[in-house]
């Protein structure tokens, strides 16, 4: 029995330790900024890493292209046979050549050329995809700041018509007012909650709209800097 005991009391040791390494854990993530959202796009938008690599692509096509003007070595093994019948003997060896391309008519300028102007339209590629991936950025954060605004304004309309209903229903006791004038301010309130419940969708979608512009995956607290 004191055994269990003990155990009991370990146990609630660790739950009580470990609560607030929990609460830390769950705690949301603070919100960014628009530099900071930019930032996270330039590392993960999927997009921009692909344009990126095109560019590293199109330099290693570069250098393969200006290897054709410098000697080319190669390595042979090699298998001789000699003598008839019997006296059939094979040896084996090893070749080292070295060959140097003294001119082919202008075909390793044309590669070459041709390789540097594939590393400029990568280039220019990857600047359009940033600027257009930065553009939808930008816009989509507006558009989470925009819907956070409206939500703002639908909870100041529910507040309004919850406090007007207090109010006629206090005068409806004072006998001031009829008990079914209350009827239109409930309505109104109903309204304003429907309205509340939109704003508060529009706020998650936008948010899940500018994650997935950034190239990260839905994340639950994330949230943006007012400006």
């Amino acid at each position: 029995m004191k055994r269990i005991h003990h155990l009991s009391l370990l146990a609630a040791f660790v739950l009580v330790a470990g609560s607030p390494l929990l609460a830390q854990e769950a705690k949301p993530p603070a919100p960014l900024s628009l530099q900071q959202c930019l930032d996270l796009t330039l590392k993960n938008q999927t997009d921009i890493i692909t344009s990126r690599n095109d560019v590293l692509i199109a330099k290693s096509r570069t250098s393969q292209a200006l290897s054709a003007y410098f000697p080319q070595a190669s390595i042979q093994n090699i298998a001789f046979s000699g003598g008839t019948g019997v006296l059939n003997k094979t040896t084996t060896g090893t070749a080292f050549n070295v060959t140097q391309n003294v001119f082919d008519g202008g075909l390793r300028e044309t590669s070459v050329r041709g390789a540097r102007y594939g590393v400029m339209q990568s280039t220019a590629s990857l600047s359009r995809t940033v600027q257009t991936v930065m553009f939808s950025v930008t816009k989509s954060y507006y558009e989470v700041l925009r819907a956070k605004h409206l939500a703002e304004v639908a909870d100041a309309g529910v507040k309004y018509n919850e406090e007007l209903r207090q109010q006629v229903e206090e005068r409806a006791v004072q006998g001031a007012a009829a008990k079914v004038d209350v009827l239109p301010v409930e309505s109104q309130l109903a309204n304003a909650r429907v309205s509340q419940l939109s704003a508060q969708n529009a706020v998650r979608i936008a948010a899940v709209t500018l994650q997935n512009t950034m190239g990260l995956s839905p994340q639950a607290g994330f949230d943006v800097q007012d400006v």
